[in-house]
């Protein structure tokens, strides 16, 4: 039972767990969950890696019609190479989604459909990330500095390319402190996104866009940072220059 129990503490130390209220036009229509595990660095990678399990799910009514949205996605995530799942099902219908990249940073990505399998192969210049990655900790950096500009949509399977523009900082209340972010925006053909990044790297506030609505992301919880994981706490924002809308 001892040594139970310190399996149990060491897990909760290097892991963390952020829950998002998900809200269209000011009404409460589901949740997003995601929790992230750091490992330990190893021979292969050097400076750790991050696990983020996510769980999205929906239900809102547009136009007169109810849409069901649920979303499950794991990536594997480290600075050389990163790997993702994402199920999703639209009112029923099932998608699946898998990428992996390669060390020169190439990704192949399966999609199944109804239709069958479809194997696509992106360079690194054709794809820079995946969405689930905004939310991994280890590469915040990259996501602040607006490098990543060519995002597959692991929620629809989408390739987007656009732009980012900085915004002002955001200040999100908890019930006992107040924390600022930086925050951003991804403009591109397909929708505007959001996202706000605290000074450790954990999106505090930002937007979800999928089957073309545009939902509000608020955190309920901002977790303590984890025990070990190449996590550092960013002494200041920088990188995209801030400009007006």
């Amino acid at each position: 039972m001892f040594l139970f129990s310190l399996f149990c503490s060491a897990y909760a130390q290097n892991a963390q767990s952020l829950v998002y209220d998900l809200s269209f036009k000011g009404q409460p229509v589901g949740i997003r969950e995601i929790n992230i595990r750091y490992l330990p660095a190893t021979a292969t990678m050097p400076y750790g890696s991050r696990i983020l399990e996510s769980w999205t799910e929906l239900k809102v009514t547009v136009a007169g019609k109810e849409i069901t949205y649920q979303q499950r996605a794991t990536g594997h995530f480290s600075d050389r190479k990163s790997r993702f799942v994402s199920s999703v099902s639209v009112n029923g219908q099932n998608f699946e989604f898998q990428g992996k990249q390669s060390e020169n940073g190439a990704w192949t990505i399966h999609e199944m459909t109804d239709s069958g399998v479809t194997t696509n192969e992106y360079k690194s210049y054709e794809v820079h990330d995946v969405s689930l990655a905004l939310f991994d900790p280890g590469q915040a950096a990259s996501w602040m500095d607006g490098s990543i500009s060519k995002i597959y949509h692991t929620e629809m399977g989408e390739l987007w390319t656009g732009e980012w523009i900085a915004l002002p900082d955001v200040q999100v209340q908890m019930p006992d402190s107040q924390v600022t972010g930086k925050q951003l925006r991804f403009h591109s053909d397909d929708g505007d996104v959001d996202a706000a990044w605290s000074d450790t790297g954990i999106v505090i506030d930002g937007t979800l866009r999928v089957l073309g609505l545009e939902l509000d992301a608020d955190i309920r919880n901002i977790p303590a940072l984890p025990q070990f994981g190449n996590i550092e706490t960013f002494d200041s924002f920088q990188g995209v220059k801030e400009e007006e809308l």
